[in-house]
């Protein structure tokens, strides 16, 4: 009998959560985007309150040429976002010149949809369980991003249809998002009335090929309640049109995902003068975001666009970002932070136990870091040499220096410094100076240069230590210098030696 009192007491504690759960908001995570994310920004966009990052990997990075693969900046990506608990969204578009007719483009369709759908099954199958969405291409009714061609919902069909069976045979719990379109009323060969173009898209048989319709909402200057009528249509309503659509087409069960939403504080000229004071971009986000979560229940995802930094002024992006030149906020970035954007689970938990914290960290099993892959070769140096070495890193001549970021955890750390020195390996082919010099968050390795090989071009591993205090939880870099070349062995145009590395990665004692 005495437990009956303690079981009343839950069910009456559960009746309680169910009542105030019920009074709640719905949850409506929150993304920011960034066009390539550095670690400052994500750091960032955690900050913010976010739990997703809808970021660009452009094709033209990852493939550079047919037969070459750099997955350098993704698989670093990929670490980081997991480190802050991000949810990662990745936009697939950007081709390289070699895929497309016009190389002058922006961003051109594939000259072979094959080849871009194979570029989408090797990210899938790289990154398989550890990005969560993909966004194929961007604003296909614009002709701007189609090549200066006229928009074609027939022909983004097909490149739909083709990535999302690769991505899906990959990794079939990913989610596809149809590109989103950009919301204008003109029909032409510069762009096509989204509306319009939405609906031969369903003609053109894509039904199937994607899990929910990507969406930019923009509200050209207008309050996120402006009426659906007001400047034509173009406004943050245009999320009615489009879900009509969608059920018109009998594809009520999919959610819209806004993948970009946002108000420029400024614009370069050519791009009109529709911006808003620093004030109204953070009003306006805030009353957007929760008119969405009110009164678009179809709608699973808000991505405020953008978070960028170290963009030309001429860049019209630049005007929407949350992060003024100096790196100070804009009033919307805390306007954003203050939304109570989750109701989540572990409020139930602290109910029962007040003295449990909201968020628990897992302790992670210690395990190596891997930070440059072994399919990743960096070349530095000042000459571009034939197979096996690949172009100078990052096209530069000449490019002396290389950074490699990784990122450990509170486990890592702290129990490891009590078992003595990391060890960091790398294979190297063809160090021929005595002068190249390695480092950990900028104190020297043991030992501290590169081992002087030979001629050969052949891979031989080297491993360094690292003291235990030069670790630190959280963010951590190697860096490579190159050395120059001894006077004797300098020529004209060859000045610093030439080498390349891969395969590095730090390893707990």
């Amino acid at each position: 009998m005495k437990f009956l009192p303690r079981v009343l007491i839950l069910v009456l504690l559960i009746l309680a959560f169910v009542v105030f759960a019920a009074s709640r908001p719905r949850a409506l995570p929150l993304a920011v985007h960034t066009i390539r994310a550095d670690d400052a920004m994500l750091r960032q966009v955690q900050h913010l309150g976010a739990t997703h990052l809808v970021q660009v990997l452009a094709w033209h990075d990852i493939q550079p040429s047919p037969a070459r693969w750099d997955w350098e900046y993704a698989d670093w990506l990929v670490r980081a976002a997991d480190y802050y608990n991000l949810e990662i969204i990745a936009r697939l578009d950007k081709p390289p010149t070699w895929a497309v007719d016009d190389a002058s483009a922006l961003s051109a369709p594939p000259r072979s949809v094959p080849a871009y759908a194979e570029f989408a099954r090797r990210v899938a199958e790289r990154y398989r369980g550890k990005i969560a969405a993909y966004v194929i291409w961007n604003e296909p009714n614009l002709a701007i991003e189609w090549g200066n061609q006229k928009p074609d919902a027939r022909a983004y069909a097909e490149l739909l249809r083709a990535a999302s069976e690769k991505i899906r045979a990959m990794d079939p719990a990913a989610r596809i998002i149809a590109a989103a379109l950009a919301p204008t009323n003109e029909n032409s060969d510069r762009a096509q009335d989204d509306r319009a173009y939405l609906r031969a898209l369903y003609a053109a048989g894509a039904r199937d090929a994607f899990d929910a319709l990507g969406a930019h909402p923009y509200a050209f200057a207008l309050p996120p309640d402006a009426p659906r009528d007001a400047n034509a249509g173009l406004n943050f309503a245009r999320l009615d049109d489009w879900r009509y659509i969608m059920v018109e087409n009998g594809d009520a069960g999919k959610n819209i995902w806004i993948t970009e939403f946002g108000y420029p504080t400024e614009q370069p000229p050519g791009y009109g003068t529709r911006v808003v004071p620093e004030s109204a971009q953070a009003e306006y986000l805030a009353r957007a975001f929760e008119k969405t979560r009110a009164e678009f229940p179809f709608v699973e995802l808000f991505t405020v666009w953008n978070i960028v930094r170290d963009l030309p002024a001429t860049d019209e992006q630049t005007g929407y970002t949350l992060i003024r030149a100096d790196g100070s906020f804009k009033p919307a970035y805390a306007a954003i932070q203050q939304l109570d954007k989750q109701f989540p689970v572990s409020s139930l938990l602290s109910l029962f136990s007040p003295s449990l914290p909201l968020s628990i960290t897992p302790s992670l099993p210690i395990t190596p870091s891997q930070i440059l892959a072994r399919d990743s070769i960096v070349h530095l140096g000042d000459s571009e040499y034939p197979a096996p070495f690949v172009p100078l890193y990052k096209t530069r001549n000449p490019s002396v220096e290389w950074k490699g970021e990784f990122y450990l955890r509170d486990a890592d750390v702290s129990g490891v410094r009590r078992r003595g020195d990391w060890t960091l390996y790398i294979e190297l082919m063809q160090v021929n100076d005595f002068d190249s010099r390695i480092w950990v968050n900028d104190v020297p390795l043991s030992p501290a240069f590169l081992p002087a090989e030979d001629f050969t071009s052949k891979w031989v591993t080297a491993q360094f230590k690292i003291p235990a205090n030069a670790l630190r939880v959280g963010y951590n870099a190697v860096s490579i210098r190159d050395g120059k070349l001894l006077p004797a062995f300098q020529q004209s145009g060859f000045t610093w030696d030439e080498f390349q590395f891969r395969n590095v990665r730090v390893v707990p004692p």
